[in-house]
């Protein structure tokens, strides 16, 4: 899952050039708001950066734990971030 994040300001101004653009780099997983610059809290930035820090946190903990070879375990985190945070959602085999 390649992550993006995109952000304006006010909400007279669009997302849709920005998401346009994460869409040709390829995100399959976008996390969008009207946030004012100003603004402490972005928590769409959050949640993004929560999902990127929790995946590469755990592979270190994956390898040693787990008898998976790490070459063929996806660098990129493969589910989306409704999966995620769906507590009735057990992930099968990946091929």
């Amino acid at each position: 899952m390649n992550i993006g994040y995109a952000r304006v300001s006010s909400y007279g101004q669009s997302l849709a050039v920005q998401i346009h653009k994460l869409h040709q780099q390829h995100c399959s997983e976008i996390f969008e708001e009207k946030v004012s610059a100003l603004s402490q809290r972005r928590p769409e930035q959050e949640n993004a950066n929560c999902i990127i820090t929790a995946y590469k946190l755990s592979i270190p903990v994956i390898e040693k734990e787990t008898p998976i070879d790490m070459k063929d375990f996806p660098t990129e985190c493969p589910y989306t971030f409704e999966q995620i945070i769906d507590n009735n959602f057990y992930p099968e085999k990946l091929s």
